[in-house]
């Protein structure tokens, strides 16, 4: 692996990292909610 991939890589975990976050504060039911990890980022999660 080169720096670039690298550093590409860990700019997209950052924006799945943001976007669960978000999901997970703006859902009252939890149907987005991650739990603090971002394995199910971008699809609808069950505890």
């Amino acid at each position: 692996m080169n720096i670039q991939s690298i550093i590409i890589l860990a700019v997209i975990i950052l924006v799945c990292f943001l976007i669960c976050r978000n999901l997970y504060k703006k859902s009252k039911n939890g149907e987005f909610s991650c739990g603090g990890n971002c394995s199910c980022c971008g699809k609808k999660c069950n505890k």
